[in-house]
């Protein structure tokens, strides 16, 4: 009797056991199919599915041009032109910020990131947010700002320069600690040097930009002898073409991954590599030769 007894309590603890495991499988592949789960779900808000409620909200979206704003030519302007006699390619990918990406006032409120990073108890508000095409800003606070403290609103403006060059090239971030530094390192940019500010932007993982000077010296190098190339001068069987290779590699460390520079050093080897070696197709190393010495002089024109 004890025997059957405990048979039939297995029999039906093992029913239960895969009927709740049935259960489950139904009910997640329910959840999945509705939405539930990691699959993502269905928002909404003030009676209307978030997708409606998002395209009604444009109307509550001003676009502004940050650089017409009184704070702006007042506290960023100045930090800019300081910084590009110091850091010239720094200066404009931080501009390019205001090109890159639109710029709107919202009157909504914005949604809060998962960026704090700060070691401090603070009742913080998202004023500010950008993805990879826009750049939101809540209207009411920067409304407030400027009729009180425009050195604030202007710090919030370049904190979000700065974060859209601090992006370039990462496919995420975890906070905005080093965006914070760079921004109250360069605001007082008066007290720093081309090369203290250099140091900071590749330990806060900004990029590796050169000095004005070390820029001096590259377009010197490269104006001595690559540039005769665009210019038509130099006559390619009159001399071995490495050497002026050799004149610019010693400059190569300091260009800057992708600058015109950069660029130009590659396209002139593959020109100089064609034409001489018979390596590759000298039309299709011409014309992008050409690109390049183009590129190159707007950038120079740009920088220096």
């Amino acid at each position: 009797m004890k025997t059957k007894c405990n048979v039939t309590t297995q029999k039906i603890v093992k029913g239960a056991f895969f009927g709740c495991l049935l259960a489950l499988q139904v009910s997640n592949s329910w959840a999945v199919q509705l939405g539930g789960d990691n699959s993502g779900g269905g928002l909404g808000v003030s009676g209307m599915t978030l997708d409606s409620y998002e395209a009604r909200s444009q109307v509550h979206f001003q676009e502004i041009s940050p650089s017409s704003l009184a704070s702006y030519k007042k506290y960023i302007e100045p930090i800019l032109t300081n910084l590009h006699k110091k850091l010239p390619e720094f200066a404009n990918e931080i501009r390019a910020s205001l090109i890159d990406k639109k710029w709107y006032l919202s009157r909504n409120k914005l949604a809060r990131t998962n960026d704090e990073c700060t070691i401090f108890e603070f009742d913080l508000e998202q004023i500010a947010r950008q993805d990879d095409k826009s750049v939101y800003l809540y209207s009411e606070w920067f409304i407030k700002a400027e009729n009180n403290d425009p050195e604030e609103q202007a710090k919030l403006v370049f904190h979000e320069m700065l974060m859209h060059t601090f992006l370039k090239g990462k496919t995420s971030y975890s906070c905005s600690t080093q965006v914070r530094e760079m921004n109250r390192l360069l605001w007082d940019i008066k007290s720093k040097s081309s090369t203290e500010i250099q140091k900071a932007a590749w330990d806060l993982s900004f990029g590796s930009y050169s000095t004005h000077y070390e820029l001096s010296e590259l377009v010197f190098v490269i104006d001595t002898s690559y540039q005769k190339l665009c210019k038509g001068e130099f006559v390619i069987n009159s001399k071995d073409p490495f050497a002026i290779q050799d004149a610019v590699i010693q400059q190569f460390s300091k260009m800057q991954f992708g600058s015109p520079a950069y660029n130009f050093y590659f396209r002139v080897s593959d020109y100089l590599d064609a034409a001489y070696y018979g390596v590759g197709s000298v039309t299709k190393a011409k014309v992008a030769l050409q690109k390049a010495c183009s590129d190159f002089e707007n950038w120079k024109a740009q920088l220096l």
